[in-house]
């Protein structure tokens, strides 16, 4: 943005410095040389009245979409419903003695992975940074091994098995893959 700098001297000997900014677009018809100096509402930050807003505030005041509202909630909602699932005692009555636990648990952190990772699509507009990938890989895989561990308390009926942390591991892994396919191709659109 050009600006055009004043010095004089004060009263005080010191120098001040005055910037005056090209004005933004549209400009007001018939405005003084003030409107220049003071701030407009579009460039204030919007101050939250209530405590449950947790996106950030854009830029032009307006609230985020429910989209953007939703990602979160959404998130936790399919993390809270694998800890239900893995947790219920007995789970061969309610899937069948047919269905491989092994393809249960790399689908659940399959779905984990991609639930967290268009999470930060939404909120961010991008797809995960190899750091933020490091990160939910870790947070996904930590959880996986906290998941076994908690299924060994003797009121849930559940008996921790390593094969099956391997197989979160693996969805975890083949959920990265798809993220990154879908990233190198949404960018190679581009």
């Amino acid at each position: 943005m050009p600006t055009l700098t004043f010095r004089h001297a004060s009263a005080s000997k010191a120098s001040t410095v005055i910037d005056y900014r090209t004005p933004p677009n549209p400009v007001p018809r018939n405005t003084s040389p003030h409107y220049f100096l003071t701030p407009h509402k579009a460039d204030m930050p919007v101050p939250s009245d209530h405590a449950s807003d947790h996106a950030p505030a854009r830029s032009d005041g307006e609230k985020p979409s429910l989209l953007k509202r939703a990602a979160t909630p959404a998130a936790a909602g399919y993390w809270f419903a694998l800890f239900v699932g893995t947790h219920i005692p007995n789970p061969q009555m309610l899937i069948g003695e047919h269905v491989s636990d092994k393809v249960l648990h790399f689908s659940a952190y399959f779905g984990l992975y991609l639930v967290l990772a268009t999470r930060i699509r939404i909120l961010h507009g991008t797809w995960p940074t190899m750091k933020q990938t490091i990160i939910l890989a870790a947070m996904t895989s930590l959880y996986s091994a906290f998941d076994e561990i908690t299924q060994g308390i003797p009121i849930i009926n559940r008996y921790p098995d390593i094969m099956d942390a391997v197989a979160d591991c693996v969805g975890v892994v083949a959920a990265i893959f798809v993220v990154g396919l879908v990233d190198w191709s949404e960018k190679r659109i581009r």
